[in-house]
C-alpha cells in the first residue's frame, strides 16, 4: 500500500477545488474525508456561503456520476428536509455519498436521531477580508476544472483508509473521549451544565474511521492523536445535546468540544 501515492493524488484533488474555492481549507478537506469515509456530510452555513458550490466543484474534479437531484455515486441534496425517508436511505445505504446542505435557521426543526445519521457535520464559517478580496478579484476569472481522481482510484483510497494502523491506546483515547461527552462531571468540565446526552455509539465508530481518513490525508499509514484532535469537532458538534440551559443561552457545542479535547488525556 503506497500512501504517498493516494495522499499526493488527495493533494492534486485538493489544489484543484482550491482553484475555484477560496478560503475554505477546512471545508474541503473535511469534504475530502468524507469521500475516503465513502459517508455522509451536512454543510452547516448561511446562504451564499458557497456549500453547494464546494460540493460541486469536488465531485467536478473527480470521474464519477454526480446528480444534485437523482440518486447517484455522489449525491448533493440542498435545503433538506430530514423528514424525508429518501434522504434517511442515503445515509444508510453505502453505494452513495451524501452531500447535503443546510441553513442554520431551520436547524432547530432536525431530530437528533436523524442527525446521528450524518458522519460529518461542517460548518461553514465567513471567510476573513483577504479572502473576500480574493474572491472579487477573481470573479471574472474563468476556472476549468479538470478530472483529477478516476472512480477507480477513489475506491482504492476508501480502501487504504480502512486499513490504517490506530494503535489500542489511540482506540482508548476515541472512548474516553466519546465518554466525556456522556459523563462530563466525570472530565470535571466545566460546560457539563449545559449537556443533555453525549455522543452515540455511532459517533466512537465514525471518529475512528475519520482519525484514519486524516491519516491518510497526512500521509501516515498510522494514526496519531492529533489526527483524532482534527476530526472531533466534526464528528461530535451534532452528537452532543443540549439541554434547556445551553439552548436557552444559546451555547455553542463546538465550546464543549474544545474543552473536552483540552481535558482528556492523550496517549
Amino acid at each position: 500500500m503506497n500512501i504517498q501515492h493516494l495522499t499526493k493524488e488527495l493533494d492534486n484533488l485538493r489544489n484543484e477545488v482550491s482553484k475555484v474555492i477560496i478560503g475554505r481549507k477546512k471545508s474541503i478537506n473535511a469534504l475530502l474525508r468524507t469521500l475516503i469515509c465513502n459517508s455522509a456530510v451536512l454543510l452547516d452555513g448561511p446562504p451564499g456561503s458557497g456549500k453547494s458550490l464546494m460540493v460541486k466543484t469536488l465531485a467536478n474534479s473527480i470521474t464519477c456520476e454526480f446528480s444534485d437531484k437523482q440518486v447517484k455515486p455522489l449525491t448533493l441534496l440542498e435545503h433538506i428536509n430530514l423528514s424525508d425517508k429518501k434522504i434517511l436511505y442515503l445515509t444508510k445505504e453505502k453505494k452513495f455519498i451524501l452531500f447535503a446542505t443546510l441553513y442554520p435557521i431551520i436547524g432547530s426543526e432536525l431530530k437528533n436521531h436523524e442527525l446521528d445519521l450524518f458522519m460529518f457535520m461542517i460548518k461553514v464559517q465567513d471567510l476573513t477580508f483577504k479572502d473576500e478580496l480574493a474572491i472579487l478579484n477573481k470573479t471574472s476569472v474563468r476556472r476549468i476544472i479538470k478530472k483529477t481522481i478516476s472512480r477507480r482510484k477513489l475506491k482504492e483510497i476508501q480502501e487504504a483508509s480502512e486499513k490504517i494502523f490506530a494503535d489500542e491506546k489511540i482506540k482508548e483515547y476515541i472512548v474516553r473521549i466519546i465518554d466525556a461527552t456522556r459523563n462530563p462531571e466525570k472530565y470535571k468540565l466545566t460546560t457539563s451544565k449545559f449537556i443533555n446526552q453525549g455522543s452515540s455509539t455511532r459517533g466512537s465508530i465514525f471518529l475512528y474511521k475519520a482519525a484514519k481518513a486524516e491519516a491518510l490525508l497526512q500521509g501516515r499509514n498510522f494514526v496519531i492523536p492529533s489526527d483524532v484532535k482534527a476530526v472531533s469537532p466534526d464528528i461530535l458538534r451534532h452528537r452532543i445535546i443540549l439541554n434547556y440551559q445551553g439552548i436557552l443561552e444559546e451555547v455553542n457545542t463546538d465550546l464543549i468540544i474544545e474543552e473536552i479535547m483540552k481535558k482528556t488525556p492523550i496517549p
